[in-house]
């Protein structure tokens, strides 16, 4: 295993699909678990705060960085067997469910359109057409973060809920999911699936520097984009970031846009909202470092 290249002063926005956020005091990519349990080990041995950034989506870094150690998970590996799948937590997830289909297996097909990674799907709970990750999920191999012991944990352990699961308090770390899958695949279902995706994604996603939906719904009869929406806030502008005028519950970075004008305008939403329709608004996104 090649000695980690430990980079200083790394900026965050490179690496989010946001393109915003500060320098990373130290920053370097891992390819295996020795290597990840290594930079773990590293910021322990040296008294550093940690972070363990996937694909970069559904994630804000603050102007002023990370003051400790950001470690970019790149662990890259699938393994196919019968009747389940076995896949690294930095494998993206488009990818993982393209090679899914090629090879005639089914069970995560819905997942279709999903950005990030596994890991972050894992994290997050992550739902797509109709389907999360707690409905399929076997269990997998985590390392905990007190102890930097890896075990396998079934799908129990999660306590998974809506855009939630355990680990966003326990922060252990996903190394690898083993998901449940089927042999072939229903293919009217699926170019049915992949119609309804490419049309979504020509309506209600925006292109541009983003990252997914801002906050999470309310309830399914008020998603946080149409009560947007009913207020005229599309389009709105603070600074170099504005809402999306394609869907209300996404955030463009359109012109060099900073942490703290997306703080800016999530609160001017969150108020808008709040006054007329009672709702407290959560974020979806994680908020990560100095602000």
């Amino acid at each position: 295993m090649e000695k980690l290249n430990y980079k200083k002063e790394e900026l965050l926005k490179n690496h989010t699909s946001f393109g915003i956020g500060g320098p990373a005091d130290l920053f370097v990519e891992v390819q295996n678990k020795l290597e990840l349990l290594e930079a773990i080990s590293y910021a322990k041995v040296n008294n550093l705060n940690f972070f363990i950034l996937g694909g970069g989506t559904n994630i804000l870094f603050g102007d002023k960085g990370y003051r400790g150690l950001v470690i970019k998970n790149k662990i890259n590996f699938l393994n196919i067997s019968h009747g389940f799948v076995e896949v690294s937590s930095g494998y993206m997830m488009p990818v993982f469910v393209h090679n899914l289909i090629v090879n005639n297996k089914s069970g995560l097909e819905n997942f279709l359109g999903l950005p990030g990674t596994v890991g972050g799907a894992v994290y997050g709970n992550a739902g797509c057409n109709g389907i999360e990750i707690k409905d399929v999920l076997i269990e997998a191999e985590i390392i905990d973060l007190i102890t930097s012991e890896v075990k396998t944990v079934d799908n129990s352990f999660f306590d998974f809920s809506y855009r939630e699961s355990k680990l966003k308090k326990t922060k252990d770390i996903v190394l690898s999911a083993k998901f449940k899958i089927g042999d072939g695949i229903d293919n009217e279902y699926l170019n049915q699936l992949k119609e309804k995706v490419n049309i979504l994604r020509k309506e209600k996603q925006p292109s541009g520097k983003t990252n997914g939906s801002f906050f999470k719904n309310p309830s399914k009869d008020f998603p946080a984009g149409m009560l947007v929406d009913k207020l005229g806030l599309k389009g709105k502008i603070i600074g170099g970031v504005k809402i999306s005028e394609v869907h209300g519950n996404f955030f463009i970075n359109f012109d060099n846009g900073s942490a703290k004008d997306v703080l800016e305008l999530s609160d001017f939403v969150c108020k808008k909202v709040k006054e007329t329709y009672g709702f407290e608004l959560e974020k979806e996104v994680q908020l990560v470092g100095e602000f």
